[in-house]
């Protein structure tokens, strides 16, 4: 599975708009020190992004050694 940029765009914008409302609508009380969001990315997911990664900075390192 394949996940763009625009839906990751689109979950992260929808996400900060349903915490900007949630913020709005509850006063925060002096004793409230906040609730902690967690998130869980599966094995499968970390090892996309890892890959991703390790791509991006094979392709920066061999653009920055072809350049000098």
């Amino acid at each position: 599975m394949t996940v763009t940029d625009h839906q990751v765009g689109a979950v992260i914008k929808t996400y900060l708009k349903n915490k900007r409302d949630t913020i709005t609508n509850v006063m925060p009380s002096s004793d409230d020190r906040g609730s902690a969001d967690t998130l869980s990315v599966s094995d499968e997911g970390k090892k996309i992004l890892f890959e991703r990664m390790e791509r991006r900075i094979a392709e920066k390192a061999h653009n920055g050694i072809s350049s000098t």
